[in-house]
């Protein structure tokens, strides 16, 4: 089951073609950019720079999931916003009107910004004891690149290859950078500037083509991967499951995981893969009377 000329290449009987299954792949890639600040911003300067704290409270943290670790690195301050200057864009200009006007829509962000992560990069060395790290990570919301996931070879065992595509689209490729350039300038000029000393990792400055080269460097994955197995119309050539997530043309199995989504959500996956899987647990009660 699955592309049946992709199948037939490595000898795998085709028991049912579907173009769909593995392509359409996308994901929330990212950059992350660092920072030196004054450690006034916050309370865990001694903290880092002590290699005795950071034993002390990893062990604490092993022994009862307590201390400065759930303070320090539990949380994150997140924001997702709109960038309307990439609406007067080219590359905006040229996609689809339906997905215009997604993205245009009040509630879907453009990128996602989320500050106080762990240090970055994780080996720095603050040669100064009253600066601390401040990591920015900024993520890419409504990709329009599209990978695929392919197998290698007909054993089970062995990883298929993924191709991530990651900006592959210029739509991508100038709403990152943008986005990168609106969240330095967030750092110097709001009330975060007057803690700003310098940079650790970041844009050699605010053109296109240094950000673009900082994005090259250090492009990750947000574990965010969707949409390989969408669900649609039984009509649409690219369907995988129907509405009741069942594979399209074989009976008993059922598709349970963010692979079903045809487009990548505008926010964090878990919640939606959680619904996704209490969706299919509800009806698969119904459908064999387990109540």
């Amino acid at each position: 089951m699955g592309p049946a000329k992709e199948l037939q290449t490595l000898n795998i009987d085709v028991i049912r073609d579907l173009p769909g299954v593995g392509k359409n792949l996308q994901d929330h890639c990212g950059v992350f950019t660092s920072d030196l600040i004054d450690d006034s911003i916050c309370s865990r300067t001694s903290f880092i720079n002590s290699k005795e704290e950071i034993e002390k409270t990893q062990k604490q943290w092993n022994e009862d999931r307590s201390g400065p670790l759930t303070v320090h690195y539990g949380s994150m301050c997140t924001a997702f916003l709109k960038e309307p200057s990439l609406y007067e864009t080219s590359e905006f200009k040229s996609l689809e009107e339906a997905t215009q006007n997604y993205i245009r829509s009040p509630t879907v962000p453009s990128y996602e910004i989320a500050f106080n992560g762990p240090v970055f990069p994780p080996q720095f060395v603050f040669e100064d004891p009253t600066t601390t790290c401040f990591t920015t990570a900024v993520i890419l919301m409504n990709p329009q690149s599209r990978g695929s996931v392919t197998l290698k070879s007909t054993n089970p065992e062995e990883p298929p290859v993924v191709d991530t595509a990651y900006l592959t689209h210029p739509y991508d490729k100038v709403a990152l950078i943008e986005a990168i350039r609106q969240s330095r300038k967030f750092l110097k000029t709001s009330a975060l500037g007057k803690y700003w000393k310098g940079p650790i990792i970041a844009p050699a400055d605010e053109s296109d083509e240094a950000i673009w080269a900082h994005i090259l460097g250090l492009i990750s994955p947000m574990w965010h991967a969707s949409s390989t197995i969408t669900m649609g119309k039984m009509d649409h050539p690219d369907t995988c499951v129907d509405k009741d997530l069942k594979l399209c043309g074989l009976e008993g199995i059922r598709v349970a995981d963010m692979s079903v989504c045809p487009l990548t959500i505008s926010g964090h996956t878990q919640a939606v893969a959680y619904l996704i899987a209490q969706t299919v647990a509800e009806k698969i009660v119904v459908d064999h009377e387990l109540e």
